[in-house]
C-alpha cells in the first residue's frame, strides 16, 4: 500500500509532486508521480484566473492593477471556491498558489476533514467549468498543507520567488479566511 506521508529518502518518488501535487518537469520527470485513488487533499489545476498572468501578456504599461483590486479578486475567488467545496464536507485548509510556474500557476489545494468529502468533490467537479475554465481535479498525497508551502517564505528567505517549486500562497483577507476556517 502506498504511503500517504512523503518519504524524502525514497529515490524513486518525486519529492516535488509528493509535496505539492505538481512537478515542473511534468511527464518528463524521471521519478514516480503517485496517482492516488483517494486522498483527503485535492488539487484544482490552473483554476484561479491570476490577473498578473493576464497583465504580463499585454504590452508593457498597457494595464496596471492596484494591490487593493488584486486583493479583492483573491478574496472573492477564495470565498467562491471555499463555498463550492464546503457543500461536499468540512474543509480543513485551502491554498491558492501564487507561483507563476507553468505547473502551479492558478492551482488550488484543498484539504478535507474526510476523504469521502474529497471524493465527492472530485467526482462532482472534475470536468465541469468554472469561469470558462475546465476544472481538472486530482487527488494528491499531501497530508497537511504545511508540507506544500515553501518553508523559507515566512522569513523572506526564498531566493526563487514566484518560480519556487513549493507553494507561495495568495493570502485572502484574514476576515474571510477565519469565516471559512
Amino acid at each position: 500500500m502506498d504511503k500517504l506521508v512523503p518519504d524524502e529518502h525514497d529515490p524513486y518518488i518525486c519529492p516535488f509532486f509528493d509535496k505539492t501535487g505538481s512537478c515542473n518537469k511534468g511527464d518528463l520527470c524521471n521519478k514516480i508521480h503517485r496517482d492516488l485513488p483517494i486522498s483527503r487533499t485535492i488539487v484544482f489545476h490552473h483554476i484561479f484566473p491570476d490577473p498578473d498572468m493576464f497583465i504580463s501578456m499585454l504590452p508593457q504599461g498597457t494595464l496596471e492593477m492596484e494591490e487593493k483590486t488584486r486583493q479583492r479578486l483573491v478574496d472573492a475567488f477564495f470565498i467562491d471556491i471555499a463555498t463550492m467545496l464546503m457543500q461536499f464536507g468540512q474543509l480543513d485548509d485551502m491554498v491558492i498558489c501564487g507561483n507563476k510556474t507553468d505547473n502551479l500557476v492558478g492551482s488550488v489545494l484543498a484539504v478535507f476533514h474526510d476523504s469521502n468529502a474529497a471524493l465527492a468533490a472530485q467526482l462532482a467537479l472534475n470536468g465541469q467549468y468554472y469561469a470558462g475554465r475546465k476544472i481538472q481535479v486530482s487527488f494528491v498525497p499531501i497530508p497537511r498543507m504545511s508540507i506544500a508551502i515553501c518553508n523559507k517564505l515566512d522569513n523572506n528567505e526564498c531566493s526563487m520567488g514566484n518560480q519556487c517549486s513549493f507553494i507561495h500562497p495568495l493570502e485572502p483577507d484574514p476576515t474571510y479566511f477565519n469565516q471559512v476556517f
